[in-house]
């Protein structure tokens, strides 16, 4: 099987082609409680992870949500 290139907060990374942005999260063990995904330079919900299946140029950004005072 063929790797594709995305890329990761702004690094390449190859992955599957097959894989979706929530197996991607859980394979770079993020918290999906305190993240936000931008996908293609679009916020992307969460309910949508699960189905949206990684292209070849596709890029993530991935922010972590901190709390503070």
């Amino acid at each position: 099987m063929k790797s594709i290139l995305i890329y990761i907060n702004g690094k390449n990374y190859y992955c599957s082609p097959y894989m979706t942005i929530s197996e991607l999260i859980k394979y770079l063990n993020f918290d999906i409680n305190l993240i936000v995904i931008e996908y293609n330079k679009e916020i992307i919900s969460k309910n949508l992870w699960s189905v949206t299946n990684l292209r070849e140029g596709d890029k993530i950004e991935i922010l972590t949500l901190v709390g503070g005072g």
